[in-house]
């Protein structure tokens, strides 16, 4: 670990980082992997104060910051009684790139009755470039009985085929996330330019917001 993830880390520890996911109440995620509101017992979510996405958020940043050295303790919570935790976890060793635990999102992928942590693990291992894993994300493809998971595992064939791991720079953006900039802007300002590649792959194509409201 360098000195910044050191510095990042300070006072953090993977179970500490669990906890506070196992702690939260989500919204609960029914048999297709939908969440479902919790109050009107629906697909999606009709709360805009709705806290889950912050929680999973900063988890997955946390156990980013703590990197590569624990990437193994990382990996005993995808055996976590609580899905989202096996969620961040996979999500989290995805980011990271970790070959060594490419092993266990395999037996994620394959025995995990939830369609949440199953689909996952398949991102995480299309991330890391799990050429060994082809197999199992084929049959994954053929055979999940859930339409989300098949489609997860037919993206990361095409993307381990293609060489496109996880880049440095997913890492570092959420390494870098600052929970204090979020929601500062609020409907009716003028939300930042978007810089994105143009279709040669540089950074030239530019899209201003002239507001929050859906303006473009």
């Amino acid at each position: 670990m360098n000195d910044t993830e050191a510095s990042s880390s300070d006072g953090l520890s993977v179970e500490a980082v669990l906890d506070r996911v196992r702690t939260h109440t989500f919204h609960p995620v029914d048999e297709t992997s939908f969440t479902v509101d919790r109050t009107l017992e629906e697909h999606g979510i009709a709360d805009l104060d709705d806290d889950d996405w912050r929680v999973r958020l900063l988890a997955v940043r946390d156990l980013v910051r703590l990197g590569d050295a624990k990437t193994s303790e990382i990996a005993v919570g995808l055996e976590d009684d609580d899905v989202q935790v096996r969620y961040v976890c996979a999500t989290a060793l995805g980011i990271l790139r970790s070959q060594s635990e490419v092993e266990s999102l395999e037996r994620v992928v394959r025995e995990d009755p939830d369609a949440l942590a199953r689909s996952q693990a398949i991102v995480a291992l299309g991330q890391i470039g799990a050429t060994q894993s082809m197999d199992l994300l084929r049959d994954r493809h053929a055979n999940d009985d859930l339409k989300d998971v098949r489609h997860q595992a037919e993206l990361s064939v095409d993307r381990i085929k293609k060489g496109e791991v996880a880049e440095p720079e997913l890492e570092a953006a959420y390494r870098n996330l600052d929970e204090d900039t979020f929601e500062q802007l609020t409907v009716g300002e003028a939300a930042p330019s978007l810089v994105l590649p143009d279709t040669d792959g540089h950074g030239t194509s530019r899209i201003r917001s002239e507001t929050t409201s859906g303006r473009s």
